[in-house]
């Protein structure tokens, strides 16, 4: 049967509604991010490709198995009325919405890619319209496996489709399973999270490897909670490298030789204690390490405006959090969101 009797619960509805929470409230962040950030570095647009081609199969999926209930709750028919079709169809809304809801997420970063130039299958061009082709190709496939289903509108039944929805449910499991491991390896050879939010992949870890687990404790098919089980695997990778990357880049920043400048150099400045004192925990000489770092950065970066470049290094006060107490930490955050006209702009870059 590829329909399911409305007033009985389909198995797993608490996890479907973990999954559909998880999947609206982490792209609030994911969008917020890349959009304020205005660039797509860090973000694998061929594991949003794979993302999207997944979500058509899936939908296409779950719509050729409810398609028969969806047509006699239409209908009305008797045991089939709107009020008891709604709580079976939720498996249907959810898959549909995550669709929808991710969907315009390539074509944005599309948008926010560099212009730079480079070698993209043989052929000179921005990367940027290298990323509109791309949309092009994973596009047309989505048309294409969405063509044989319209003709259910048309009076065709859903048992003329079943070995179709077979082989849709077989694609979207094996790109459920993989999607994320361009996003992997893009994380892992980048310098940072960049556009991809921390939120993002707390939300989506938290929801849907919690429905994924009760399904498995369910004793459903491996091939229910198999390919979403690796698929959240990866997205723990990601988090750990990404975080791992962010912290090496932030102890760079704030550590070992402050942006290559020298000992010799920093304790003729003034910058570091003589020989043998090697305690530079207070505020004042933080701060003139913070000034000797915004300096180096604008002489790295040709610009000769110092007050400008020290100006827009503490634009973003999570960077400059100071190392002390938590009370420290507490009045910095204060001060910042009292004074700082990008604290939320800064804030962003961190979800």
């Amino acid at each position: 049967m590829f329909f399911r009797r409305p007033g009985r619960e389909l198995d797993g509805d608490g996890g479907d509604v973990c999954v559909i929470t998880g999947c609206v409230l982490g792209a609030i962040p994911q969008y917020l991010k890349l959009i304020i950030l205005g660039t797509s570095e860090g973000l694998s647009l061929t594991s949003l490709a794979l993302m999207n081609m997944s979500n058509v199969c899936a939908t296409l999926n779950v719509f050729i198995l409810h398609f028969e209930q969806i047509r006699r709750c239409a209908s009305g028919r008797e045991g089939y009325e709107y009020e008891r079709c709604q709580s079976s169809l939720l498996t249907l809304y959810y898959t549909v919405i995550y669709t929808l809801l991710w969907m315009p997420l390539y074509p944005l970063a599309a948008h926010f890619c560099k212009v730079k130039k480079a070698v993209y299958f043989g052929r000179v061009m921005t990367e940027r319209r290298a990323a509109w082709y791309g949309l092009i190709a994973h596009a047309v496939p989505c048309v294409c496996v969405a063509l044989p289903v319209v003709r259910m509108l048309f009076g065709s039944s859903c048992f003329e489709f079943e070995t179709y929805a077979v082989y849709l449910g077989i694609c979207n499991a094996v790109l459920e399973a993989t999607r994320y491991l361009p996003q992997l390896f893009e994380s892992i050879y980048s310098s940072g999270s960049g556009a991809m939010s921390y939120m993002r992949l707390v939300l989506s870890i938290g929801g849907g490897l919690g429905a994924t687990v009760q399904k498995a404790l369910m004793n459903e098919s491996i091939s229910t909670w198999g390919p979403p089980l690796i698929g959240h695997s990866l997205e723990c990778a990601i988090f750990i490298v990404n975080f791992y990357n962010d912290l090496r880049t932030k102890r760079s920043r704030r550590g070992e030789g402050d942006f290559g400048l020298g000992r010799g150099k920093k304790e003729a400045d003034g910058l570091l204690p003589a020989d043998g004192d090697d305690d530079v925990g207070d505020a004042d000489d933080a701060d003139q390490k913070r000034k000797a770092a915004a300096l180096e950065r604008a002489e790295r970066r040709g610009d000769g405006d110092d007050d400008e470049s020290m100006s827009g290094d503490s634009e973003d006060w999570i960077a400059n959090m100071p190392d002390g107490s938590f009370r420290e930490k507490s009045e910095h955050v204060w001060e910042s969101m009292c004074t700082n006209p990008n604290f939320c702009g800064a804030l962003v870059k961190y979800l």
